[in-house]
């Protein structure tokens, strides 16, 4: 009869076990393949079942070349994420002698380039009004020196972009003065947070902002695409 082959006699499989044995031949024997059964036990044959089991599995071995190899590997790709980190261009900003007196506020801002390459500071706004109305939350007055998004529409005049110069390790200070603050804003307000917006190459942006300002777009959008914001926190004092 065509069909499945039936398993049954004893040439069919021969484990090792004395002839005339019954053989107890597992399901899962069927799934197994063949480079994957060991040495047979001939606990197996027993009439009733017991054993170990049908087959000893072979143990995996890394080869300590291959490990080595991982190993270096990982350090390596370690290594180059770091290096990346490290050449990111980066400015750390710090607050100090922040006061607010009705509708006035001033204070101190260090700008600290913490990068192996020059920097450039947007500052136009850096020494006060600021470059957006301030806002507050949960008790943070919020101070920008530059835009936090693109603007749709265009404008009739605005000051011109004004960049500052920072060397590799080091510093700038200067002074910020707002004295049309607003009664409402400055209401409540226990912290001063500050944004500062900074890049590495000025030459394109100066061209981007023309450009811009010629088709009738806000000139500050090129910045707002350019520029990575750093901010800085202080108590306030009254």
């Amino acid at each position: 009869m065509a069909g499945a082959r039936s398993i049954s006699s004893e040439s069919d499989f021969d484990f090792g076990c004395p002839r005339g044995t019954p053989r107890i031949i597992p399901r899962m024997l069927y799934s197994i393949p063949a480079r994957a059964i060991g040495k047979q036990s001939h606990n197996n044959c027993h009439p009733f079942g017991k054993g170990t089991g049908p087959t000893a599995m072979n143990r995996i071995r890394v080869p300590a070349s291959l490990a080595i190899f991982a190993l270096v590997l990982t350090m390596a790709i370690g290594g180059q994420l770091m290096a990346q980190m490290e050449s990111q261009p980066s400015i750390s900003l710090s607050l100090s002698d922040v006061h607010l007196s009705h509708q006035s506020l001033s204070f101190v801002w260090h700008l600290v380039n913490t990068s192996r390459e020059p920097l450039y500071v947007y500052s136009t706004f850096l020494y006060g009004p600021a470059a957006t109305t301030a806002t507050t939350q949960a008790g943070l007055l919020c101070v920008r020196t530059s835009l936090s998004h693109a603007e749709s529409v265009g404008v009739n005049a605005y000051p011109p972009a004004e960049f500052l110069r920072i060397e590799p390790g080091s510093a700038l200070d200067g002074k910020f003065v707002d004295r049309h603050l607003g009664y409402a804003t400055a209401k409540d307000v226990e912290a001063l947070q500050v944004e500062v917006g900074f890049g590495s190459e000025i030459e394109e942006l100066k061209y981007q902002i023309a450009l811009t300002s010629r088709n009738g777009n806000h000139p500050a959008n090129p910045i707002v695409a350019w520029q990575t914001e750093v901010f800085g926190t202080s108590p306030i004092t009254r």
